[in-house]
């Protein structure tokens, strides 16, 4: 199969890998379908095997040194671009997620495909302006500075759900901190994520910097337990994470995982609200893609708090009260990476997003995003010795 381009609403959507700056075809092939009408064959696309995946992480390691020798000053206009680009066509690529996915047009033009500019925006002008930390002098006179050096491939796994944005939550700090990334869109939703691919080639990253390998769980399993990576952002279900941690486990690469909620989302079902559902059902315990709520009511706090430990989840929690001690009591006592408290989706990107117990490993955003994509080095330097010696380099 050749690397080709197919018309999605009148947008043209490279259909190839994208490795060291070229589009590249495979002999296996894939089709992706509209949820919003099955028979609607939207593209065909060529499954990664290990070549293409050797090739994808080669690219990106040999663009490595040069890119990661420019610096957050260096790099910032490359993405400065990359998020002008994005904001420029995010109509475009909402009408692409759309069919692709099912979601609301106008939820992914006005919200969700903006924030993935922002995504690049924010993490490129916070790797310039404030990740540098100032040095610390200590009692007998060191110097300590703590530096963040980029930790070299970054494979990437984004789901179906919202495939674009959630690929720039990652690939935007990836690249910001100075690695090189190899991107593995949704196989039931890859074509936003292949768009990407041309966003960068318009913002004129260096060919290498970001790759893009398609396929399902086999070419998943085979970049994420590469050799060659050195970090994993996952973003998926549990069952598949287990299989991921389990390959990263092997070459003891460091993995960040955002994975399954209890919540709902989704169409093309009834909006359905469940009451009077027996306590351990499945539908109470685990995730559900659709509109669907289950009503469930509660005497005090203490069973309120049972309630909500009753699944395996922790990824976000609401709370709706007015009395403003009561959330706080009930805001230390649940488990959950996020607890909005009378709103929802209010996202901050300096704070960390991530899950508890089975909904992932990790914090990212801020900070926290280049603490797990930086190698975070401590340098201790006894300064005096800098004077007794000379600053033209000693033994």
């Amino acid at each position: 199969m050749t690397a080709a381009r197919v018309d999605v609403e009148v947008v043209s959507v490279p259909t190839g890998h994208l490795i060291g700056g070229r589009r590249v075809g495979g002999d296996a092939g894939f089709e992706v379908r509209s949820p919003i009408d099955w028979e609607r064959k939207l593209a065909e696309l060529p499954e990664a095997g290990e070549a293409e995946v050797d090739a994808a992480v080669d690219a990106a390691r040999g663009a490595f040194p040069d890119w990661a020798a420019l610096g957050p000053e260096g790099r910032a206009p490359y993405l400065l671009r990359l998020a002008a680009g994005v904001e420029r066509r995010a109509a475009e690529i909402a009408q692409v997620e759309t069919v692709d996915n099912g979601s609301l047009l106008e939820a992914m033009r006005e919200r969700v495909i903006p924030r993935g500019g922002m995504n690049f925006r924010f993490f490129a002008e916070y790797a310039v302006s404030r990740l540098a930390e100032s040095p610390r002098t200590l009692h007998g006179g060191e110097r300590n500075t703590v530096r963040h050096d980029p930790a070299g491939v970054v494979a990437v796994s984004t789901p179906w759900n919202a495939p674009f944005m959630l690929a720039t939550w990652r690939v935007g700090p990836a690249l910001a901190a100075g690695n090189t990334v190899v991107l593995k869109p949704p196989e039931w939703a890859p074509l936003t994520c292949s768009l990407l691919g041309d966003l960068a080639d318009e913002a004129g990253l260096p060919p290498g910097v970001l790759n893009i390998v398609h396929g399902g769980p086999e070419t998943g399993a085979m970049l994420t337990g590469h050799a060659g990576v050195d970090r994993i952002a996952f973003t998926g279900s549990p069952a598949t994470a287990r299989t991921v941690g389990a390959a990263a486990a092997a070459e003891l690469t460091p993995v960040s995982f955002e994975l399954g909620g209890k919540g709902s989302g989704g169409l093309y079902y009834p909006p359905t609200l469940f009451a009077d559902v027996p306590a351990g059902a499945d539908i109470l315990r685990e995730e559900v893609f659709g509109p669907v709520l289950t009503l469930q009511t509660f005497e005090d706090d203490e069973e309120a708090i049972a309630l909500s430990e009753s699944t395996d989840y922790g990824l976000a929690a609401m709370i709706f009260t007015g009395d403003e001690s009561r959330a706080g009591r009930l805001s230390r006592r649940i488990s959950a990476g996020t607890i909005w408290v009378n709103c929802f989706y209010v996202r901050d990107l300096e704070t960390p997003f991530g899950g508890t117990k089975h909904s992932g490993i990790g914090r990212e955003g801020g900070r926290h995003s280049f603490d797990f994509y930086c190698d975070v080095k401590t340098v201790c330097e006894r300064t005096a010795a800098f004077a007794a010696t000379g600053t033209g380099g000693g033994s």
